[in-house]
């Protein structure tokens, strides 16, 4: 299942991050497979293409998983916010 929970009218992950995060996790190529092969992905698409989110669309999608009775959630989330390098550095 793949739902959005953004103002923009697609499903695509058009940076591809969550993509390849969640072929890390669930992956069944022969070759490669990833380290929960067996498992279901429920991709939440809570950023738009200019990598935009607000706080009501991840507790939108979070209570949406609730409702759904995930048993585990992954935040692909991330970007080049360097604002709290100095903290990370220490």
């Amino acid at each position: 299942e793949r739902t959005n929970w953004t103002n923009e009218d697609t499903l695509n992950d058009n940076l591809g991050h969550g993509t390849f995060v969640a072929g890390v996790i669930a992956g069944i190529d022969g070759e490669c497979l990833g380290f929960a092969p067996d498992t279901e992905i429920y991709a939440y698409r809570v950023f738009t293409d200019a990598q935009v989110s607000y706080t009501s669309w991840f507790l939108d999608a979070f209570n949406y998983a609730i409702a759904m009775k995930m048993d585990v959630l992954n935040l692909s989330i991330g970007g080049p916010d360097y604002l709290d390098l100095p903290f990370v550095e220490k």
